[in-house]
């Protein structure tokens, strides 16, 4: 009981962190689509050598914005001052290195998948009955408190306690505790 109380109390701390925002945006610490995104602190992320083009991987999308504009300024604007740049950058590399990071901020940058329902209705009108199809296709978005019951079973129960429906309960009513609160 004891447990459970830290953690609610833990993710209560949580939740109202995030409410400097309007509405209550519950998401993982490492949403991508964030605006304070933190590039992982892994080889290949974050910054590059002076002189370079640009990171080799790019998981944030506000970073892969940053470095199409820091490149593009660099292959446009510099490339035409009082100092031009080399041939080959600006004719050969730039374009490989845009059209690259270009790529990496499509993906990056790329909405989640939301629900979506498709309903198609046909009639068909005969000297006998009438009749209607209805076709739904419907695609559900990720569940954005999963993150939540990943840390509780990870955190606040022991392996051989899991109990999924416990942790999602928690989550829930940790969220729409600190929902009222607002």
């Amino acid at each position: 009981a004891a447990a459970t109380a830290e953690v609610v109390r833990g993710y209560s701390a949580l939740l109202r962190a995030s409410s400097r925002a309007e509405s209550l945006d519950v998401r993982a610490p490492d949403d991508r689509l964030a605006e304070d995104c933190v590039e992982p602190d892994q080889e290949g992320y974050g910054k590059t050598y002076s002189g370079g083009m640009g990171p080799e991987k790019i998981f944030c999308c506000t970073t892969a914005k940053q470095v199409l504009a820091d490149l593009k300024e660099r292959c446009d604007k510099d490339c035409t001052d009082d100092h031009p740049c080399w041939k080959t950058l600006h004719g050969k590399w730039c374009p490989v290195y845009t059209k690259k990071y270009e790529e990496m901020k499509a993906a990056q940058c790329k909405e989640r998948p939301t629900t979506t329902t498709t309903t198609t209705t046909t009639t068909t009108l005969a000297t006998t009955v009438p009749t209607t199809t209805v076709a739904t296709t419907t695609t559900a978005a990720p569940d954005p408190l999963e993150w939540c019951y990943k840390l509780c079973a990870e955190k606040a129960q022991k392996k051989e306690c899991q109990d999924e429906a416990m942790c999602k309960d928690l989550c829930k009513e940790a969220a729409a505790h600190f929902e009222e609160g607002k």
